[in-house]
Parts: structure tokens; C-alpha cells; sequence
């Protein structure tokens, strides 16, 4: 078994905070926050049983603006204490290969929590849970230069925004991912 903790908190000054300007024609332009502050946790746990291996992994993220404000057409708009858009709050993944033989099956799971997508923290995007698993073989019948692999990624066709374009225009935020996906592949190493 094997575990992995880190506990972090930083401060920057004079962040780079990218946005978009209606007359911009899809530019992305910069502007600084005067500082922002992330705390947070990463902790990651794996170990083996028998033929079967499992990994978990955990992210909370608490990172917000300390000192930001945008003056725009006359008007200040302060943010300070809103959270940095275009990060999750929580994120855990996890995973299970069983192994028999040449074979294997990885079963994958991944949820992550809801995205501020503007500086003002008035639009979010959802959190989301997706299923992904891999069949395959590492040398299949006898052939030690032969490994195929069958897939599915978005097992369950779950409808959610992937990434996000922080403080886009026009409401243009959400990056919809792929849906279900089916792939094949082999890989052939040189034969000796």
C-alpha cells in the first residue's frame, strides 16, 4: 500500500487573470489581481489484493481572490474574497485494474465539483460523474510483441462541460465533452 498527503496554501501578487472583451473579436486580454491566495489538499491512496489493484485520489481546492478589483466603464467592481474561476472545489478519481493471466480490466471513475467561470462568481458550471473502462492484453496468445486494448470512455453518455473559457463573452463558457467513446487499438513492439 502506498499514500500520498500534501497540504499547500500560497499567496501571489499581481496574478495574471485572463478575460475577454466584447470588441475584442475573441482575443483573450490580461489584467492583474493585486494578490489571491490558494489553500488546499491532495492525498492520493493505492494498494494491490490479490490480482486486483486499486487507486483513490482526493483534491480540495479553496483558492480565492484576497485583493481584486476591475474598473470597466467608469464603474469598480471588487471581487475580493470571490473564488478563482476555472477550478474545481473537489475533485476524487478512482480506479480498479484486475489482472488475470495476459489480461486485464480497468474500471475508472471520476467526479469533480462545480466551476466558477467569472471573476464575479455569478455563473458556474455543474459538477459531473463519469465511468471509463479498458479491456485488454500485454503479450496475448504467446505473441510478447502483441498487446490490443478495447475501451469506453464516458461509459454512461453524461452531458457535462470538460473545461471551462473563464470570463468569456457572451455567455460562451462551457467546453462540452466528447459523449460516449469507443476506441480499439494495438500496440506492436519490434519482434525479436
Amino acid at each position: 500500500m502506498s499514500f500520498d498527503l500534501a497540504l499547500f496554501s500560497t499567496e501571489v501578487k499581481d496574478e495574471l487573470i485572463s478575460f475577454e472583451d466584447p470588441l475584442g473579436a475573441g482575443r483573450a486580454f490580461f489584467r492583474n489581481a493585486g494578490s489571491t491566495k490558494r489553500t488546499g489538499l491532495e492525498a492520493s491512496l493505492s494498494t494491490g489484493i490479490g490480482p486486483a489493484m486499486f487507486a483513490l485520489s482526493y483534491l480540495y481546492s479553496h483558492f480565492q481572490f484576497d485583493d481584486y478589483q476591475v474598473t470597466s466603464a467608469g464603474a469598480t467592481s471588487v471581487y475580493d474574497g470571490n473564488r478563482i474561476p476555472g477550478i474545481p472545489f473537489q475533485q476524487i478519481q478512482g480506479a480498479m485494474t484486475l489482472r488475470k493471466d495476459v489480461w486485464y480490466l480497468t474500471l475508472e471513475g471520476e467526479t469533480r465539483g462545480r466551476i466558477y467561470v467569472d471573476d464575479a462568481n455569478t455563473t458556474r458550471s455543474s459538477g459531473y460523474e463519469i465511468m471509463n473502462a479498458r479491456l485488454g492484453g500485454e503479450g496475448i496468445f504467446g505473441l510478447s510483441w502483441l498487446s490490443p486494448r478495447l475501451g469506453v470512455q464516458n461509459a454512461f453518455d453524461r452531458k457535462y462541460a470538460a473545461s471551462v473559457a473563464v470570463n468569456a463573452v457572451f455567455g460562451r463558457y462551457y467546453e462540452p465533452a466528447a459523449g460516449r467513446t469507443l476506441y480499439f487499438g494495438v500496440t506492436v513492439r519490434g519482434m525479436r
